[in-house]
């Protein structure tokens, strides 16, 4: 079992056929508010492995009170050697990171399946060669843009922000919805730096990144850092910032 979807992706790929993967947090639901239903903790109760991303709201709540005593379940925070991040745990969105991820889900298959080692290596090989061939393609994309900030309305981007030298404006802080007095600030912020988009995802309230948006003339631009299509979407979130949606399909 995977914590989310975009970690079903990276282990899908890694493990291969012979393995069952199911995600605790369906597409659609945040993994900050997730209460599950009882088929989730009915596949929870049956896998011999759990990979987290370390940090997100439904591991250090229902995760860890479900597998507190189960023994029998090897557990894999799939961002260890990742420097934390007190008030972003999305490592998964930038390629740097999601390289650790994949190294530590695949080192975890070999400890559980020794016999298949050859096997794991070397799909690990062709998702580094994937995740590379990613984060050049965004490098590229993100090397001159009309601008380097971007508002959002859940901070979901930071690692991403830093690996590809961007500024994050995130309207929510802390977890906490802005007050008047700060959206107005972030409006004065945005307009300083000629942010062209806002990006709201569907789990969190889109008000607050409408007003900001008719405020500064940017776009408003969905987004979903926690789809399974992990590439794609990263791709998306550079072209946008490049284009504006006119030219994200090509």
């Amino acid at each position: 079992m995977v914590s989310i979807e975009p970690l079903r992706y990276f282990a899908e790929n890694l493990a291969g056929p012979q393995w069952e993967v199911s995600t605790f947090v369906p597409q659609g639901f945040s993994p900050e508010e997730f209460t599950p239903a009882i088929s989730q903790m009915v596949d929870l109760s049956q896998a011999c492995c759990l990979f987290e991303i370390g940090g997100l709201g439904v591991e250090t709540t229902w995760l860890k009170d479900a597998t507190r005593n189960r023994k029998d379940l090897y557990v894999c925070d799939t961002s260890q050697g990742i420097a934390s991040d007190s008030f972003d745990p999305h490592t998964w969105t930038t390629p740097a990171n999601a390289l650790i991820i994949c190294r530590n889900i695949t080192q975890t298959l070999i400890t559980l399946d020794k016999d298949n080692t050859a096997h794991y290596t070397a799909r690990l090989k062709k998702m580094e060669q994937l995740i590379d061939s990613t984060d050049k393609a965004i490098s590229s994309l993100t090397e001159k843009l009309p601008s380097r900030a971007f508002v959002i309305a859940h901070p979901a981007l930071s690692s991403f922000a830093r690996q590809y030298n961007l500024q994050q404006i995130a309207i929510e802080n802390e977890g906490k919805e802005p007050t008047p007095q700060s959206i107005k600030q972030l409006i004065s912020q945005a307009r300083a730096e000629k942010v062209k988009v806002v990006f709201v995802q569907q789990e969190f309230s889109e008000n607050s990144a409408l007003v900001i948006a008719r405020e500064t003339g940017a776009e408003v631009v969905t987004i979903n850092p926690l789809s399974y299509h992990w590439p794609e979407q990263l791709l998306f979130i550079a072209k946008t910032l490049k284009y504006g949606t006119t030219k994200t399909d090509s």
